[in-house]
């Protein structure tokens, strides 16, 4: 262990990226959850949606979307927002118990408390994902109200509380395969 000086690295935990980022194996490709490519804009009667879309009349997407993801399938069932929270509080209680079990496994192993570093680009929440921010909200509650073996915290933060830290020699690297 030395104290800090120079650069320091944290590296994105692969575990909590994929079930919070990827559309295939992770939350926001939930069958229950809104279609982000589904939208009026393009499927609604032309001379209907001509008043909504581009001046020009080019079709647009406009944010309404009536259809959940269902599949990979064209023939969608409509969207039921109940449905869609069901899924998010029961995704944000499963991530919740996954960061707590790696918590307690990695903890019998390092002589600081461990850092699970969840980053992701802000447009997941909301945009792609739209059930994304409520999720969020979820996970933040039972953070502060259940009884947990970590809290919220930034690098930096992480960095003033234990400043004196492993040091390694990381490899060359890039996002990897498949940016994960």
């Amino acid at each position: 262990m030395f104290l800090l000086t120079g650069i320091i690295a944290f590296g994105r935990d692969i575990e909590s990226s994929r079930q919070v980022w990827s559309s295939i194996n992770g939350y926001p490709g939930d069958f229950n959850y809104r279609e982000f490519y589904r939208d009026i804009g393009y499927e609604a009667d032309y001379d209907y949606i001509k008043p909504y879309i581009a001046h020009n009349g080019v079709r647009v997407h406009t944010g309404i979307k009536y259809y959940r993801i269902t599949g990979k399938t064209e023939n969608k069932d409509f969207y039921n927002i109940q449905w869609a929270k069901d899924s998010a509080e029961k995704q944000a209680g499963h991530f919740f118990d996954s960061r707590t079990s790696q918590i307690n496994f990695v903890s019998q192993h390092t002589q600081n408390p461990p850092i699970i570093l969840c980053p992701y680009d802000a447009e997941l929440f909301g945009h792609w994902w739209y059930e994304g921010p409520y999720w969020l909200y979820i996970l933040f509650k039972k953070i502060y109200y259940n009884k947990s073996n970590f809290e919220l915290i930034t690098p930096s933060e992480y960095i003033s509380k234990y400043p004196i830290m492993q040091q390694c020699t990381p490899c060359r690297s890039s996002w990897g395969a498949n940016r994960i």
